[in-house]
């Protein structure tokens, strides 16, 4: 079992965090210790109910960069999420829900498009990619204030970037709602 304990740990990037204490640890390395102790059972899924929940910018880009290289090697994920940069380009079926209810199942490439989203949300959704399929998603109401990330500019990546487009994301223009796509933030100041 301590061997296992040990391959888990290292496949969460997470094997400094051996002799740590739980109570000592930040959210992040808290998540992380989670999933490996579940890794020790070697399952075929994993369960994630809000995996990124109360997770700083940072830790974020961390765990989701995780998740993909455990599906990459075989991990089936089942992802229970209301922020659209935890659903990984590896997770290909997307089921939506409202009030308890199934309103569409499919795969990601019908289900993640504005329409459906604003139809889910019921408000105006404006969302972007990147080359890699990670998604990021504003929502826009009267005054454009609210939104299903915490930050101006967001990309599904977890990456915040206010001065230029970084290499991975692609981020949507809140305060200019027909602006978005990679250059969104040039476009913006020129």
């Amino acid at each position: 079992m301590r061997v296992r304990a040990a391959e888990a740990l290292a496949r969460m990037e997470a094997t400094h965090l051996g002799a740590q204490l739980v109570g000592t640890m930040s959210a992040g390395e808290k998540r992380r210790i989670l999933i490996a102790r579940a890794l020790v059972h070697r399952p075929s899924q994993l369960l994630l109910d809000e995996p990124s929940n109360a997770l700083d910018l940072a830790a974020q880009r961390e765990l989701r960069e995780t998740l993909r290289r455990l599906a990459q090697e075989g991990t089936g994920l089942v992802l229970v999420t209301h922020h659209l940069g935890d659903i990984l380009p590896e997770i290909e079926r997307i089921i939506l829900m409202r009030d308890g209810r199934i309103v569409g199942d499919g795969p990601r490439e019908e289900l993640l498009t504005e329409g459906r989203l604003s139809e889910l949300f019921r408000a105006p959704v404006r969302i972007g990619r990147d080359e890699s399929g990670c998604t990021a998603g504003r929502v826009f109401g009267a005054e454009q204030q609210a939104s299903l990330f915490p930050a101006k500019y967001l990309c599904g990546d977890g990456c915040k970037n206010q001065k230029q487009h970084c290499q991975r994301c692609y981020v949507a223009d809140v305060s200019q709602p027909s602006v978005t796509g990679p250059n969104a933030l040039e476009q913006r100041t020129a």
